[in-house]
């Protein structure tokens, strides 16, 4: 009977959506290059001025069911600027995201702390090389007062004040994951086009990840490649490209695309209006609008995006539809520098 009921929640959270998070999958964002420590601990300090911060909204799946939520901050900061070398860079940076479904039943928190150290490969520092590593702490639970039960049903309807008789899924116990990664980076003297790519892989020390105090039960290695281009296509419009792939267990994806860039004034530090499209492959072709202006003494830069869904869900008598908003917050660009949106 107690295996009846387990499997009957597992069959709530599957069908919620939330089949990514049982199978100890990590969240994913479509504007992946705003989550940059998501997919590569050594992009830590590979963007312009001394420090950023990025805020993450992730509304994916509503309609057809209660919408899979995903919020996260992060903020980066370049160490020691004046004693390093000036074509090296060392810089950390620390994250927290938060996702949910089911109404927050289910949720999950992480929280990451990252370290990069970038080395000049030539006298200017126009290529360099980075090295990262980065530690996440993850806690999940499910909130049972938000969830009905058979053991809970009487003549009355539910009564959430009676035991549930589960308790296995209140057990799971956080985590400590190690991740590490490797970017190279190349600027043009003109500083008018920049090339990076990089690999990385998370969960290196496979943490154990069970509610039942099952051995065999962990989380499986996740390995990234990514790769950007950017560059003026005249005095002013930019086109800025990128990609990744992403492999963990039996799940795999590659999105790609970019964004077009115009240029709104020639000031130094213009307003930039940016428009552009992605596709993952087999689920969605993502359209995004962005805009970017001077705030202060810094630049701010707002991004939306929308997965139109290309997948088998598109003939769903209720189509899926997934929203996500980006907010970045940086120094301003050195000068003749490209305004590429995740730099």
């Amino acid at each position: 009977m107690q295996a009846i009921k387990q499997f009957w929640l597992m069959g709530i959270l599957l069908g919620c959506g939330c089949l990514q998070m049982v199978r100890a999958q990590d969240p994913n964002f479509s504007q992946f290059y705003a989550a940059p420590f998501s997919i590569n601990p050594a992009l830590t300090g590979n963007f312009y001025g001394s420090m950023n911060a990025i805020f993450n909204f992730r509304n994916q799946w509503s309609g057809p069911i209660d919408p899979y939520r995903a919020m996260g901050a992060s903020i980066q900061y370049k160490l020691l600027e004046k004693k390093l070398p000036q074509k090296n860079v060392l810089a950390t940076s620390a994250m927290v995201l938060r996702d949910q479904t089911m109404g927050g039943a289910f949720n999950s928190t992480y929280a990451s702390f990252n370290l990069a150290y970038h080395i000049g490969l030539d006298a200017e520092g126009l290529q360099k090389i980075g090295f990262g590593l980065g530690g996440i702490y993850a806690h999940r639970r499910i909130d049972y007062n938000l969830l009905n039960f058979p053991q809970q049903f009487t003549s009355g309807g539910f009564d959430t004040n009676l035991p549930t008789g589960e308790t296995g899924f209140a057990n799971i116990k956080p985590f400590l994951s190690m991740s590490a990664g490797v970017v190279y980076s190349f600027t043009s003297e003109d500083h008018g086009t920049n090339f990076d790519i990089g690999v990385a892989a998370f969960h290196l020390n496979k943490p154990q990840q069970t509610a039942y105090e099952d051995q065999n039960q962990y989380i499986q290695p996740r390995y990234t490649v990514y790769g950007t281009y950017s560059s003026f296509l005249s005095d002013r419009a930019s086109m800025s490209l990128n990609g990744i792939y992403q492999n963990q267990q039996a799940t795999e994806f590659w999105q790609f695309g970019g964004v077009l860039g115009m240029l709104l004034d020639n000031s130094n530090e213009p307003p930039v209006f940016n428009l552009g499209v992605w596709y993952r492959n087999q689920d969605a072709v993502i359209p995004y609008i962005g805009f970017s202006t001077k705030l202060f003494e810094s630049v701010a830069q707002v991004g939306i995006s929308y997965d139109v869904t290309v997948s088998q869900f598109k003939n769903a008598r209720i189509r899926p539809q997934t929203l996500e908003l980006s907010l970045i917050l940086r120094s301003s660009r050195p000068d003749g520098s490209v305004p590429c949106p995740w730099k």
